[in-house]
Order: C-alpha cells, then structure tokens, then sequence
C-alpha cells in the first residue's frame, strides 16, 4: 500500500494589528513557500489601495493570477501582499468589494491546483468582514 503524502495548506493568511509585524510575518512566510522564486513563481499583488476600483482591480488580479497555472510546470505563490481594504473602512464595507471577497473564497474553497499556493496579508482586517 502507497501512502499518499498530504499536502500542506495552501492557503495562509497573516492578519494583525502591528503592520511592520505583519509585513515581517508575511515576508518570512513567502520566503519558506517558495524560496527558490523567480519572477515566474511568485506573483505579488499591492493591496495597499486608496480607492473603490483599485481594491475590486487587485482582487480581480488575484482571482486571474490563482487560475492561471504556473509557468513551466513549477510552483507558484501569489501574494496579495497589505490588502487595506479588508480594514474596517466604509470603502471596504461596500457591496462591489464584497461581490470580489465572495468570489476569490469561491475560488480559494474550489480548491487550488497543487502547484499553487496563496497568501494573503492584511494588516488591520477586520474579524467581521466576508473571507475573514
């Protein structure tokens, strides 16, 4: 009988109040989920937004760069790195940035192909808001 080696989660996520410490977390974590990438298996998305239509541009990027499988046949980490809209802001709380939430969960819960792995960072997220 073969056992079948399980693999880790992957999907990681690094909340917190201190955003150097998040940042710190969050680097430290991309280093040990792919420590040998290059600009092919690792693909960073700025969360860091001050506007509507920049957050809903960022998680509609994430959602693409999940679905699009690594180049070459190697692992790939995408990084939606200091996602501000998941803070508790009124731009946050609106229902266009709730429909993208909804859908990268509906993505992330589908099921990632093995190959790739997702982190997402978000300093000062907010426990009551959709993916939390």
């Amino acid at each position: 009988m073969v056992s079948a080696k399980k693999r880790a989660s992957e999907v990681h996520f690094v909340p917190g109040s201190d955003e150097a410490a998040v940042r710190k977390a969050a680097v430290e974590l991309a280093k040990d989920l792919a420590p040998d990438a290059d600009v092919f298996g690792l693909e960073v998305i700025d969360g860091a937004v001050d506007n509507l239509e920049a957050a809903i541009k960022a998680l509609e990027q994430a959602n693409q760069a999940l679905l699009t499988l690594p180049f070459l046949g190697a692992s790939k980490l995408v990084w939606l790195q200091n996602a501000s809209f998941l803070a508790d802001v009124s731009a946050g709380r609106s229902e266009s940035i709730t429909g993208a939430l909804e859908k990268l969960c509906q993505v992330l819960e589908s099921g990632l192909p093995e190959s790739v792995s997702f982190l997402l960072s978000a300093p000062l997220a907010a426990k009551r808001r959709t993916g939390y």
